[in-house]
């Protein structure tokens, strides 16, 4: 049995001898020579804009949009 990462999960895993050459082709690495690449970083997502600013924006166009009718 050999060691091998699992190149979705980063996990390790035991496979047969003679299975080596089908999960190498795959694109999983030896566990021995190899290191598990870290785990995808999810993209950061902006920051919510708070209830308050909401409404600051909402006021703001009312408010524009009452000077120009006036």
């Amino acid at each position: 049995m050999i060691k091998m990462i699992n190149k979705l999960t980063g996990t390790e895993m035991l496979i047969e001898d003679d299975r080596l050459d089908e999960y190498k082709a795959l694109g999983h690495l030896e566990a021995k020579s190899s290191v598990p690449k870290k785990a995808a970083v999810a993209p950061k997502e902006e920051p919510k804009e708070s209830p308050v600013s909401k409404v600051k924006k909402t006021v703001a166009k009312v408010t524009k949009t009452a000077r120009k009718k006036a």
